[in-house]
């Protein structure tokens, strides 16, 4: 049986071609994509401000971004995007024809699955670790809030970015 941990590397990792290195390091990567380019831009633009933001350099929190289905140019891999969303279904149809009950890996990858035809979506994960995952206007929202909840990252230094998380997605 495929553990919680395990089914986010197998479906990403492998279908990105991405180093297995990232993986064994415990980096940081948030995935991102969509149908809407200039949400795109907008996503990357706040994700790379977070990313060099010097609270998290100090902290020595790493994140690295990776756009699905655009190349290093900007230019669409259509390729790659099909690869990514081929691999997430087979394995939602591999676990849910395994079992009759939903398990929180089925309604993780259920929930990813639910993006695929949405303006904007991104994931967060540690590692082989899936973090978080929402779709492109709660994500963004996320992150232009950054400003206002970032030293509560250098106050919680040594804690992970997961247990960050649920105060980041608190709404007021």
């Amino acid at each position: 049986m495929l553990e919680r941990t395990q089914w986010w590397s197998e479906a990403s990792f492998r279908s990105l071609f991405l180093n297995v290195l990232r993986i064994k390091q415990e980096k940081y990567i948030l995935f991102y994509g969509g149908k809407d380019n200039e949400w795109i831009q907008q996503f990357n633009k706040k994700a790379a401000t977070l990313a060099n933001d010097p609270v998290m350099k100090d902290t020595k929190i790493s994140i690295e971004l990776f756009c699905v289905g655009k190349g290093s140019k900007g230019e669409d891999e259509p390729n790659i995007l099909g690869h990514f969303w081929n691999r997430i279904e087979s394995f939602f149809f591999s676990k849910t024809h395994k079992k009759t009950e939903q398990d929180i890996v089925t309604q993780e990858i259920q929930k990813l699955l639910s993006y695929k035809t949405e303006s904007g979506w991104a994931v967060l994960s540690k590692g082989s670790r899936l973090v978080v995952n929402g779709n492109g206007s709660t994500m963004l929202k996320v992150l232009e809030e950054f400003d206002k909840k970032k030293e509560l990252v250098r106050e919680m230094h040594g804690t992970s970015i997961a247990d960050v998380k649920p105060i980041a997605l608190t709404k007021r």
